[in-house]
C-alpha cells in the first residue's frame, strides 16, 4: 500500500466536494500571494510579535487549522493560548485586554461565536487579527488586520479554507518569530499536495476498502498532525456521517486503548523524525489487537508491519496539509460508497448562526 509521489489517478470527480479538494493547491497559493502583496502578513506579524499574549481562536475546522502555527509560535518563545471561541467568550473573556492580540480564524467570519467575539474584543481594547474567506464579514470588518484567504466559494465541508488557513497561520507565526522561508515551504507543499492528488489512484481504493466497514474511526496524531486528526474527524462526520474521533497519540494510551478491539478502525498520522517511531509503535500495537489500522507517514518513515500510505516529500511543518488531504479523499470515497452525496449537509448550515 506504500505509494510515493507517482502521477496518475483518473479523472477529477464531478461533484462539488471533489472539485474543492482538487482546488486546494491553487487556493493555498492565492492566499499567500494576497496576504504578501498587500502587506497584511507583515503588519499582522508585527502586531503578533509586539503583543504580550496571543489568543489563537476559532470554531471547528478553523480552530484546528491554527494548531500547528500555535505550536510554532509557542516553541519559539511566544506566549499564547489556543482556545475555542465559544469557551473564550464564556470562560476566558478576562484575557481580553489591550496587551492581548486575538487571532481568530473563521471561513465565513459570521458564525455566532465569532460575531460576539469581534464585539467583545473591540470593547476590551484588544487587537483583533482575522483569517477569513470573507473580509467583508463582521469579523473581517472588525479586525485591525485581515488575512483574506481568497479561496473562492466552497461547498459543504471545509477543504480549501481549512488548508489555506493552515498555510496563512503558519506563515504569520513564522514571520512573527523571525523565521524566514515560509513562502518557499508552502509553495513546495502545494506541489507535494498536487502529487498526492495525482497519485490517489495508487492508495485510495485500498484505503477505502479497509475503512469501509468502520462504524467508529479514530484519527490519531501528535504535534502539528493533531490538526489533521481533529480536522479530519470533523470532516468525516460532515461528509458521510461516520462517527470518528480525533485525539493525540499520547492521549489514546490514557484510557481509550481499552477500546482497541477487533473490528475497530484507526488512521494514525506518523510524525517526521525519531518521534515517528513512537507513533508506529502504537499503530503496530493496535494492529496486534485485531484493529484495522492504516498509517499515513512521511516517505522516509521507518519500515512497519502496518499498511502505510507514504506521503510525497514535503517541507517540515507542512505535513498536516497532506495528512488532511488523505482524509478528505477518504471521506469523499466513503460517501460515494454509502450512497451519500459527499459533503451535502442535512442538519447543519455552512455558517453556524446559533451557539
Amino acid at each position: 500500500m506504500r505509494s510515493g509521489p507517482d502521477t496518475g489517478g483518473g479523472k477529477p470527480p464531478s461533484d462539488d466536494l471533489g472539485r474543492d479538494i482538487l482546488d486546494q493547491s491553487r487556493s493555498l497559493r492565492d492566499t499567500l500571494d494576497g496576504i504578501e502583496a498587500g502587506g497584511e502578513l507583515a503588519r499582522a506579524a508585527s502586531r503578533l510579535a509586539s503583543a504580550r499574549r496571543v489568543l489563537w481562536t476559532g470554531m471547528g475546522a478553523s480552530l484546528y487549522a491554527l494548531y500547528p502555527a500555535y505550536l510554532r509560535h509557542l516553541d519559539a518563545g511566544g506566549a499564547g493560548t489556543w482556545i475555542e471561541t465559544g469557551e473564550l467568550l464564556h470562560h476566558a473573556a478576562g484575557r481580553l485586554d489591550p496587551d492581548t492580540a486575538v487571532l481568530c480564524a473563521s471561513q465565513s467570519g459570521r458564525s455566532a461565536e465569532v460575531v460576539r467575539l469581534a464585539e467583545a474584543v473591540t470593547a476590551a481594547g484588544a487587537c483583533l487579527l482575522a483569517i477569513t474567506n470573507a473580509p467583508d464579514s463582521p469579523l473581517g470588518r472588525s479586525a485591525a488586520i485581515t488575512l483574506a484567504l481568497k479561496s473562492g466559494p466552497e461547498a459543504g465541508c471545509a477543504t480549501k479554507t481549512h488548508t489555506s488557513t493552515l498555510a496563512a497561520a503558519d506563515a504569520l507565526a513564522a514571520a512573527a518569530v523571525g523565521q524566514e522561508g515560509a513562502r518557499a515551504r508552502w509553495d513546495a507543499a502545494a506541489d507535494a499536495l498536487q502529487r498526492l492528488n495525482d497519485a490517489r489512484g495508487n492508495w485510495l481504493t485500498d484505503l477505502t476498502r479497509r475503512m469501509a466497514g468502520a462504524q467508529h474511526l479514530w484519527l490519531l496524531g501528535r504535534g502539528p498532525a493533531l490538526a489533521a486528526a481533529l480536522g479530519g474527524a470533523l470532516m468525516l462526520k460532515e461528509s458521510n456521517r461516520l462517527h470518528s474521533e480525533g485525539m493525540s497519540v499520547p492521549a489514546f494510551r490514557h484510557g481509550p486503548l481499552e477500546g482497541a478491539l477487533p473490528g475497530r478502525h484507526a488512521l494514525l498520522f506518523v510524525s517526521p523524525g525519531d518521534i515517528g517511531r513512537l507513533d508506529l509503535d502504537l499503530a503496530e500495537e493496535l494492529g496486534g489487537y485485531g484493529m484495522e489500522v492504516v498509517a499515513i507517514a512521511p516517505d522516509a518513515a521507518p519500515a512497519t508491519r502496518v499498511p502505510t500510505i507514504a506521503l510525497p516529500p514535503a517541507p517540515a511543518g507542512t505535513e498536516p496539509l497532506l495528512d488532511v488531504a488523505v482524509v478528505q479523499w477518504l471521506g469523499h470515497a466513503l460517501a460515494l460508497r454509502r450512497g451519500v452525496v459527499p459533503g451535502r449537509f442535512e442538519r447543519i448550515e455552512k455558517v453556524t448562526t446559533r451557539e
